[in-house]
């Protein structure tokens, strides 16, 4: 769901400011536990903008506004909070292109691994570590989101399937 705001009361929503912060690291996690406590929502698109475009884990990897990218390096912790509190990588932002977090990941190392960076700002360089150990995290979630939605949808054929003694094959009249 997308939040509009007022505009002269625009403010982030917590989990999303918290991404950014320039807070403490440990600040920032007390501060996402207790929005999450609170029932703010790990997929929620919000921000700085009306409505926002991005969704906290959007945030937690791409902070423009840090230019030495500091708190941002510090935020795999942010990233597997949310992630434990339900935040899905494959939902996309509303920005241009529609790209979730993981695809933008795998966009920004694809563009790293092909090995010119003589354009490249050393700050975005020292990006690659935390990226890439973001992806791996976010990888484990997505399995673990197909897994959960596997096992449901097979408890729930398993509820819905008619009760039957005997196979369809023993019986005269077809299943």
């Amino acid at each position: 769901m997308v939040k509009f705001l007022d505009p002269v009361h625009r403010v982030a929503l917590p989990l999303h400011k918290q991404c950014i912060s320039n807070e403490p690291l440990d600040a920032r996690l007390a501060a996402i536990r207790e929005a999450i406590a609170s029932g703010e929502d790990p997929n929620e698109l919000g921000g700085w903008k009306n409505p926002g475009v991005g969704r906290p884990l959007h945030y937690a990897l791409d902070d423009s506004a840090q230019h030495d990218y500091t708190q941002l390096k510090q935020n795999l912790p942010v990233i597997e909070l949310l992630l434990d509190a339900g935040a899905d990588p494959r939902l996309p932002s509303l920005k241009p292109g529609r790209q979730s977090p993981i695809e933008e990941l795998e966009a920004w190392l694809r563009d790293y691994n092909k090995g010119d960076h003589s354009t490249w700002a050393p700050e975005d360089l020292e990006l690659q570590p935390f990226y890439e150990a973001a992806l791996q995290v976010m990888k484990k979630a997505v399995s673990a989101l197909d897994a959960q939605a596997t096992a449901s949808t097979a408890q729930a054929l398993i509820e819905t399937a008619p009760a039957s003694s005997g196979s369809c094959f023993e019986k005269q009249n077809p299943c």
